[in-house]
Order: C-alpha cells, then structure tokens, then sequence
C-alpha cells in the first residue's frame, strides 16, 4: 500500500473505539491515518461505546455481525464488510479498501454502496 491510490469520490468508513481498548484501538487509529495517506478519499468516522452503543448494533444487525462480537472493539465497516478485535490489522483493512476501490462501489454518487442506488429504490448490497 505504498502509492496513492487515484479514485477521487469518497470511500466512508466507520469506526468505533472504546477507552478501554487502548493499545489495540490506537494501532487501528494510527493504521487508518496512514490510510488516509495512501487514499485520500478516505473518510472514517469515529464513534465511541458506550455512548455510540444503539448505533453500533444497529449496523450490526444490518450487516449480519454475531451478536458477541457487535460490541467488540475496535471495530471497522466499509459497505458491507467489517473487521473486529484482533482482525482489525493494516493488511486487512487494506485488502478491504482495494476491494471496494477496485469494484467502484463508493456509495451514492457511483450508484453502489452499502446500498445499490441504481434503481428507483435503494437496495441494500448484502
């Protein structure tokens, strides 16, 4: 992941943290700050547990995440995939990120995201 990367629409991403999550959660931090090197179309969002707790699990039950693991952090979803815990590693999120790069799917104004847009209504992807 040493080139930048040339998409130019945004590529959102959400991520959640904790206090006690520190060492863990300051590596993804510092992991995704270095990302937003490599692509800077890169958006994430941060929200913290418990004070984001509805959200998350609301994501969570969108996406299919096992209950034990929704309230695990850190915590990263692009569009439909997400990584957890200890899967949460730079090589991981940089495969997640290619991918939804590569396929184009940056959500509204490319038509395809964490919804496909093409139609009338909005269709979610998974």
């Amino acid at each position: 992941a040493s080139t930048v990367c040339e998409a130019t629409e945004p590529l959102f991403m959400l991520y959640v943290t904790q206090a006690d999550c520190a060492d863990n959660c300051d590596r993804t931090r510092y992991d995704l700050r270095y990302l937003q090197g490599v692509y800077p179309q890169l958006a994430f969002e941060e929200r913290q547990l418990p004070k984001d707790e509805a959200l998350v699990v609301a994501v969570g039950d969108a996406l299919g995440i096992p209950e034990e693991q929704r309230l695990v952090t850190p915590l990263v979803v692009v569009g439909t995939d997400y990584l957890v815990g200890d899967g949460v590693t730079l090589d991981a999120l940089v495969s997640m990120l290619t991918k939804y790069v590569e396929a184009g799917w940056l959500g509204r104004k490319t038509g395809r995201g964490f919804y496909d847009y093409r139609g009338e209504t909005p269709v979610p992807t998974r």
